[in-house]
C-alpha cells in the first residue's frame, strides 16, 4: 500500500522517551474519538491503561478495554473507535534491529497478539511513570522495565498455545479471574480442581511466575484502577467493591503497584494539547485503506 502521510502516533502526545532498543509513547484521546485505518513501520506494543475501544483490522473486529495488551505486527493496518470515556494508551514501540533480534530467537513478529494481564498492565505503568519522571536513570529503567514486557509477553503467548485451556490450572487462572474480589483459600482453590494445595502454589508459580496471592493483588488493582478512572465511585466504595480490607489496605497495595495512590491516580489525566511537540519524531504513521 501507499503511504499517504508519516509522523508519530495518532492522539495526543503527552509522554515520550528513547532507549537504545525502544520508543515509548503516551496518547490520550477524546471520548467517542475514531482513528481512521493507519499502519506503523515499526512493531509496537499497547497497553490500554485506561478507557475501552475496539480496533478493526481487516474483517476481524476486537473489543479493548482497560488492560488490554496488544502486539502490532509491523505494517499491520487497523482503525479505531473510543467510547464515551475516551482512552489513554501506551505504545512501546520496537526498533528494528532489536525485533530482528527476536526473530533470531525464534519469536514471530508478523502476528498480532492480544492479551489482558494484570502483570503486564503493571509493568505498562511503570513505564509511564519512568518516562514522566525522567531523572538520570530513566533510559536505563525504562529499558529493563520494557524488555520485562516483552519477555512476558512472548512467555504467555507461549503457554496459551502449548497449553488446554481445559486443564486444571487454566481453570484455577479462569476463578480468580471471577472471584478475585472473594477472599478465596488455596485450600479452596486446590479443592475446586481436586489437587493438592502444596502442588497447586508450586504450579502456579512455575506456569505465572508469581505466587497465587499476588496474582489476585494484581487482578483487584486492576479493576480498582479501571474503576478509579472510569467512575466517581468513592475510593472507600472501590476498595469494597474489589476485595480489599478497606480504604487504607487498598492505597497501599495500589501505590506499590502503581506508584500511585488512588487520588493520585484518579486525578492523573493530563489536559489534551492540540499538538504533539513540534520535535516529536517517534514513530512512523501512515493513513491508509483498511483491507
Amino acid at each position: 500500500m501507499k503511504k499517504k502521510q508519516s509522523g508519530g502516533f495518532l492522539g495526543s502526545v503527552v509522554g515520550h522517551g528513547t532507549s537504545q532498543n525502544f520508543s515509548v509513547v503516551e496518547t490520550l484521546y477524546h471520548p467517542q474519538e475514531n482513528l481512521s485505518c493507519h499502519s506503523h513501520d515499526n512493531a509496537f506494543v499497547s497497553i490500554a491503561l485506561r478507557g475501552n475501544y475496539y480496533e478493526r483490522s481487516g474483517s476481524k473486529t476486537w473489543e479493548c478495554a482497560t488492560g488490554a495488551i496488544i502486539f502490532h505486527a509491523p505494517g499491520e493496518s487497523h482503525a479505531d473507535r473510543f467510547y464515551e470515556s475516551g482512552g489513554q494508551l501506551l505504545n512501546l514501540e520496537l526498533f528494528p534491529h532489536f525485533v530482528q533480534t527476536l526473530e533470531t530467537l525464534g519469536f514471530q513478529t508478523g502476528d498480532r497478539i492480544q492479551l489482558k494481564s494484570p502483570y503486564l498492565l503493571q509493568l505498562g505503568l511503570r513505564l509511564q511513570n519512568e518516562i514522566r519522571r525522567k531523572d538520570t536513570a530513566w533510559e536505563l529503567t525504562t529499558e529493563g522495565l520494557a524488555l520485562e514486557l516483552i519477555a512476558e509477553l512472548i512467555r504467555q503467548r507461549e503457554s496459551r498455545i502449548s497449553q488446554p485451556r481445559s486443564d486444571w490450572l487454566s481453570q484455577v487462572r479462569d476463578l480468580l479471574h471471577d472471584e478475585f474480589r472473594k477472599n478465596l483459600t488455596l485450600k479452596e482453590l486446590a479443592q475446586s480442581v481436586d489437587v493438592h494445595p502444596v502442588h497447586l502454589a508450586r504450579a502456579f508459580r512455575k506456569r505465572h511466575h508469581c505466587c497465587v496471592g499476588d496474582y489476585v493483588r494484581r487482578l483487584r488493582v486492576e479493576s480498582a484502577c479501571s474503576d478509579l478512572s472510569t467512575s466517581s465511585l468513592p475510593i472507600v466504595e472501590v476498595a469494597a467493591r474489589n476485595g480489599f480490607a478497606d480504604q487504607s489496605h487498598m492505597s497501599r497495595v495500589v501505590k506499590r503497584y502503581t506508584g500511585l495512590s488512588p487520588h493520585e491516580f484518579r486525578q492523573r489525566p493530563v489536559p489534551f494539547i492540540a499538538q504533539p511537540p513540534k520535535d516529536y519524531q517517534i514513530g512512523h504513521y501512515a493513513a491508509q485503506p483498511c483491507r
